[in-house]
């Protein structure tokens, strides 16, 4: 039985979900059109039918199992294999597009053909043993998912990929995930590990498998992950929702799917009867290719406009029902280490007293006895000293505690003391990172991650990285931060005496968790670092431009480095987003244009210390 976010996750990705492309070589012919019409029952399925029969004698070895199964042999090459082209009726009922493909033995460039389509499937279903001449039976499925996932870029942008294995195989949950998992390791450095109530999932960071069986005598031994057509739509449905569950990933997919259900009123917002004015607008720019760049800011705000008029609402219950279902989903060690976090870490009791309050329901009277303050305000039981076995013995009560009284708190503003009152602590404001602790998350650097994301500019191609306002260097150890406005980065000249000087703020790494801005650097490391807005530490550098790109942005070379005037190599590391970019030069600005004057000292030192 799915939880309440399970529900809502689910109807989420549902809506979300627009392509199925479903491979096998054995997909059964049909006489008639398929109409959509509700699911069939189990028994108006097709019973299947033996691999690699020819279509005129199907119904004979119909018949004659019929009227004779004594006489029918156990044998390999008698598996089910077939699929049924209902199934594209059963997703079509779900409001999902299906597409079958079925190649033929001697079709050597089938996967090379369809790669464009194989990619833009939002779900790929393939049987594991499809026949392709001059190789193994697994080597048609290997080369299709290698088509798929096998790309360096996609991999360095972990695009998700959900792939479904369905398949008659007997085989299928020992030798065939073993095999996809030592394979799949090729073409990806990611770790990969199998997960799932009945270990039927393969999950690496971006890709996806989940492995089904088609019901035959010969592999009743994993019964378990069977499927009927019609079961297999509902499961394959719930497997990609489990896949991608979470508060935004949720606002993320109801997102795109506003606006995929606004593309084609986009296409008519723009037509092509504004060309003209479009073009003369062009024309008229000194350098024309920035109208490019600003078609991207104008189709951006329509986007915008799009998201603002269907955004989700994230009501209080929804957040409750996440919290409820994240807390039964940890593992035993990080629950424990929740209650920890929440009622033993995070807070500073005022006295003895209020602890004792807050935690009586939990404790037994020498317990409570042996609470007492210590000086950084954290609260200590002195009884064996241990605070792990006090939260081993009482995790039940503690998890009472915690749904009683935290998890009712979350969708209020936590500042406003909501927690603090219901457990009658003080919350520590000086380390909002607490606020993450007292959630039931899996990850522990949530934080770093949401901040990296509301930041810096996230890069989903890989184009030829540009010197401007926002850009983050890096020289030897020194990091540097670009502050030239936009206007005097984006046509630089060519030549002597034609050099533009690019006005760079010195970061340094953070101490004691104050810093400005988060990095990721080339080796996926986080890195938070604090902006020298002191003007007198402010370099400028001159960047030289080539002739090829005259009146152009300073380009970097393969490697992604910056080349100055005296061949000093400063290597790309990122870009903040543009609002924040402008608010830090505004900052810089309001140092620059600090005014100094003769006063009191008394007088100075009083507003100083405020």
């Amino acid at each position: 039985m799915m939880t309440p976010f399970e529900t809502t996750s689910r109807e989420i990705a549902l809506n979300f979900l627009q392509t199925v492309l479903i491979i096998d070589d054995e997909i059964e012919e049909s006489p008639h059109e398929t109409k959509l019409a509700p699911p069939p029952q189990p028994e108006e399925i097709k019973a299947p039918i033996g691999r690699g029969l020819p279509a005129s004698s199907q119904k004979a070895k119909i018949n004659a199992q019929d009227k004779k199964p004594e006489e029918s042999k156990d044998d390999s090459s008698e598996i089910a294999h077939t699929i049924s082209p209902k199934i594209s009726a059963l997703f079509a009922n779900e409001g999902i597009l299906c597409s079958m493909l079925k190649p033929e033995k001697s079709d050597q460039y089938f996967e090379k053909r369809t790669q464009k389509a194989l990619r833009k499937a939002d779900i790929t279903i393939l049987d594991w043993k499809m026949a392709k001449e001059g190789a193994n039976n697994d080597a048609r499925v290997k080369s299709i998912i290698e088509s798929i996932v096998g790309n360096e870029e996609s991999h360095k942008q972990k695009a998700l990929r959900f792939i479904v294995i369905y398949s008659g195989e007997h085989k299928l949950l020992d030798e065939h995930i073993h095999s996809t998992k030592t394979w799949v390791d090729d073409l990806t450095s990611e770790v990969g590990k199998i997960e799932g109530e009945h270990d039927h999932q393969l999950s690496y960071n971006h890709l996806k498998f989940c492995f089904y069986a088609k019901p035959n005598e010969h592999n009743t031994e994993i019964s378990h992950i069977h499927r009927k057509e019609d079961e297999l739509v509902n499961s394959v449905i719930n497997d990609f929702a489990k896949t991608i569950q979470g508060i935004t990933p949720n606002l993320t997919l109801h997102s795109i799917t506003s606006i995929r259900e606004n593309t084609h009123r986009l296409l008519q917002k723009f037509s092509h009867e504004i060309d003209g004015g479009y073009l003369a607008h062009r024309i008229m720019l000194p350098n024309p290719e920035e109208a490019e760049e600003q078609f991207i800011d104008l189709f951006a705000h329509e986007l915008k406009s799009i998201l603002d008029d269907s955004k989700i609402e994230l009501s209080d219950e929804a957040i409750k029902n996440w919290a409820q279902h994240r807390l039964d989903h940890l593992d035993e060690a990080k629950q424990l280490q929740l209650y920890r976090d929440t009622f033993f870490s995070n807070f500073s009791y005022t006295n003895s007293d209020s602890a004792i309050s807050t935690l009586s329901p939990c404790l037994t009277k020498p317990e409570i006895e042996g609470i007492s303050k210590v000086e950084d305000k954290k609260l200590l039981f002195t009884t064996d000293g241990k605070v792990e076995e006090l939260i081993e013995t009482k995790k039940a009560d503690l998890k009472k505690k915690y749904i009683d009284h935290v998890i009712p708190s979350l969708p209020n503003n936590l500042f406003k003391l909501k927690i603090a009152k219901c457990l009658k602590v003080h919350i520590d404001k000086t380390n909002p990172s607490y606020l993450t602790n007292l959630l039931p998350c899996e990850t522990t650097d949530s934080n770093d991650q949401f901040g990296l994301l509301t930041t810096t500019r996230t890069f989903y191609s890989s184009p030829t990285p540009t010197l401007n306002l926002g850009s983050i260097i890096k020289h030897n150890e020194q990091y540097y931060l670009c502050i030239s406005p936009r206007c005097d980065t984006a046509r630089v000249k060519a030549g002597e005496g034609k050099e533009t000087a690019f006005q760079l703020l010195p970061l340094k790494p953070s101490e004691k968790d104050v810093y400005d801005v988060i990095v990721k650097q080339p080796e996926a490391e986080i890195i938070k670092l604090k902006i020298i807005y002191t003007p007198t530490k402010l370099k400028s550098i001159i960047f030289p431009q080539t002739q090829a790109d005259n009146n152009k942005p300073i380009r970097a070379n393969q490697d992604e480095k910056f080349i100055d005037i005296n061949k000093m190599e400063y290597q790309w590391i990122g870009e903040l987003k543009a609002d924040k970019a402008q608010q830090v030069l505004n900052q810089f600005a309001a140092q620059l244009s600090r005014v100094g004057i003769n006063e009191s000292e008394v007088l100075r030192r009083a507003y100083q210390a405020r």
